[in-house]
């Protein structure tokens, strides 16, 4: 058998002479311990980001797991309650096979002071050992107990293993069952478990030793086994389990006689606590040491406080442009403790235990709160245009910080909806009218509805945004919405001059037919309404900018056209019996002069009009040589050109009317 070593007990890098404690350290709570603490070495302000600089993540964020069979292990610092953390390695970041809940399973990377197995009056088994139940007293004198603050002890799960798992080792006789511990020793399966960063080896490995006060140490695994008498008078005998200083997976055998128990109880192997933490406790990981994310990092955690509760102020949350002013109330037993009041603003709803590593920001909002006040920080640019409670969550804590590498605890966090940022609508005109919008402040994404209203004579010709990057349902519709972008909003509703004309004021319509040849021009404008003054002389229908007037009975009529911009127009209508004919025309002129290739016009002007005979203008020419003539139905024109020097006459008719003019070329 090999020469045991003497093992010292270490406690974060500290050499301590024995586990058992004078009677006044011991009788320290958590509160007089923190209290004897130093002010955390991390400096905050209220604009530190430390998701930014990869220092706090919520839940346990960067941590890995181990390189399979090759360490590579992440490390936490737990145990906080007289020496300071202790490191443990993260053999697992998300266990299920030792709980209903999810876990980190933790195994310490120091080995503690000697300790027997058992003693002479326990049984051989681990269930029934001295050193489980050293680990797992509730009372002073007991690792559990002496080692960990009420909140970490909270954190710890009860761990059961019926049977082995199939990922670890496969070491034969080596497992070893749990029933509920709180802490624990590895069995010889878990000891070379790949996935744990321990090789599926017996033989020395580098990454099974571990470290007392600068020396290799032998530490105790929880399997033992019995050796059946072999026929030749030995046995039947115990084997202890253990790894011993080179990393050997290691045992050592004691006859079972009474002579011999005792004996068995004087090797006193160091032994290296391992437990499992509810991820659903851990708030946050915060970097102690090294690159997050990457082997050898080494972190420490915040967890659950329930002595500590935060919950928003009397008054709202307020936001000025990006900065937000949350008010506070902190409660509890230890409320007085909780000095840090910081923010959580996450991309998904937070759900204790998930794990973050991106889509997150952490700010420090104070590290001197009083029991109620209100803090303020600028909300990152990456949240300030979006909706909070729908596309991002934040979240209030109050926390209790302790030493660099000792266990934090915080407050449940409670959920704050912080405004959306608000933005000004501003509308003017262009022309003559108003304009409006349902309100003159929004946020992103608010429908706004606009109206648009033209002075008399003028008429809406649309919208036109000048900032806000927004688009209009109906750009052309007087009423209309548009959804608030993410920038003040100045639009404006463009109007433009109206002009309503009828080609005729006055219409003269046979009893029982239809004119058809009423025209309504509009500019800038359209047809509103046509009313009349007695429908049953004429009935009067619009379609497009056409008129369409059916005599009834005889009589007279006005009727009143309308503009959707407020203009109008009056045209008198006469129904008669008898068919509608000219009954004189009139020249602008009855003789004109003028010179060779020059142009004369010559207005035609029948009564009634010929938009009521529908009759045509003709024309006969004495002597085409002279001047010739040509007729502009629509316009009612005679154009006279001049061709050679004389003389002669042009005769315009319209239905059986006639009008002569002379024409003189020079």
């Amino acid at each position: 058998m090999k020469v045991k070593k003497v093992i010292r007990r270490i406690l974060a890098g500290t050499v301590v002479a024995s586990l058992f404690f004078t009677s006044a350290v011991m009788a320290g709570d958590l509160e007089t311990s923190a209290a004897k603490t130093k002010e955390s070495s991390q400096s905050c302000s209220n604009s530190l980001d430390l998701s930014d600089t990869n220092e706090k993540w919520p839940g346990i964020g960067p941590i890995t797991n181990p390189k399979y069979g090759e360490g590579g292990w992440s490390y936490v610092y737990y145990g906080s309650k007289i020496y300071g953390g202790v490191r443990y390695r993260v053999l697992d970041k998300a266990a299920t096979q030792f709980s209903t809940k999810k876990t980190i399973l933790l195994d310490s990377d120091v080995v503690f002071s000697e300790r027997p197995y058992r003693l002479s009056t326990d049984p051989y088994e681990w269930d029934g050992s001295d050193l489980r139940s050293f680990l797992n007293g509730t009372t002073y004198g007991n690792f559990y107990f002496e080692f960990f603050t009420d909140n970490e002890r909270n954190a710890i799960v009860p761990s059961y293993k019926s049977a082995p798992d199939p990922d670890d080792g496969t070491f034969s006789g080596a497992f070893t069952k749990l029933t509920g511990e709180k802490i624990f020793l590895l069995d010889g399966k878990e000891v070379s478990r790949p996935s744990y960063g321990y090789e599926d080896t017996q033989y020395s490995h580098t990454r099974k030793k571990k470290d007392a006060g600068g020396d290799d140490a032998e530490w105790w695994l929880r399997t033992t086994d019995i050796l059946p008498d072999d026929g030749e008078g030995i046995g039947p005998q115990i084997v202890y389990n253990r790894i011993d200083s080179l990393g050997y997976y290691d045992y050592f055998i004691r006859s079972m006689e009474p002579s011999q128990i005792a004996y068995a109880g004087t090797n006193k192997e160091g032994y290296c606590p391992a437990f499992n933490l509810d991820l659903s406790s851990i708030l946050f990981t915060e970097l102690v040491y090294g690159n997050a994310g990457e082997e050898g990092a080494e972190y420490k955690l915040t967890i659950k406080d329930d002595k500590i509760q935060i919950a928003q102020g009397a008054d709202s949350v307020t936001r000025s442009g990006n900065t937000i002013t949350i008010p506070y109330a902190v409660s509890g037993d230890r409320k007085a403790s909780a000095k840090r009041i910081s923010v959580l603003i996450t991309d998904e709803e937070y759900v204790p235990g998930k794990e973050f590593t991106s889509g997150f920001v952490y700010k420090v909002l104070t590290d001197d709160a009083d029991i109620n006040g209100s803090e303020s920080f600028v909300l990152p640019d990456a949240y300030a245009n979006r909706k909070c409670g729908r596309d991002y969550h934040a979240y209030i804590f109050a926390e209790w910080m302790q030493e660099e590498k000792m266990t934090d605890y915080a407050s449940a966090p409670a959920e704050i909806m912080i405004p959306d940022k608000e933005y000004n609508i501003k509308c003017s005109v262009e022309g003559k009218g108003s304009a409006k919008a349902d309100k003159n402040i929004a946020v992103a994404g608010d429908t706004i509805a606009i109206t648009a209203t033209p002075d008399k004579g003028w008429i809406f010709a649309g919208w036109k945004a000048l900032s806000g990057n927004i688009t209009f349902a109906d750009k052309n519709s007087a009423s209309t919405t548009f959804v608030m972008g993410t920038e003040d909003a100045n639009i404006t509703a463009v109007f433009k001059m109206g002009e309503i004309k009828l080609n005729t004021t006055k219409l003269v319509v046979q009893k029982g037919k239809t004119n058809k040849s009423v025209m309504i021009a509009f500019t800038n404008d359209s047809l509103g309404r046509v009313e009349s003054t007695n429908k049953s002389i004429a009935k009067v229908t619009a379609k497009g900018n056409k008129l369409y007037v059916k005599g009834i009975k005889k009589g007279k009529i006005v009727v009143t056209i309308t503009s959707k911009g407020g203009l109008t127009e009056k045209l008198n209508i006469t129904v008669q019996k008898g068919k509608v004919t000219t009954k004189s025309i009139k020249l602008s002129k009855s003789k004109i002069t003028i010179k060779k290739k020059k142009i004369a016009k010559i207005t035609v002007k029948a009564i009634p009009d010929r938009i009521s005979t529908n009759e045509k203008i003709s024309i006969k020419n004495s002597d085409k040589k002279i001047a010739s003539a040509s007729v502009d139905q629509k316009t009612g024109t005679v154009n006279i050109k001049g061709k050679k020097k004389g003389k002669c006459v042009i005769t315009v008719k319209v239905g059986k009317k006639r009008k002569k003019l002379k024409v003189t070329v020079k």
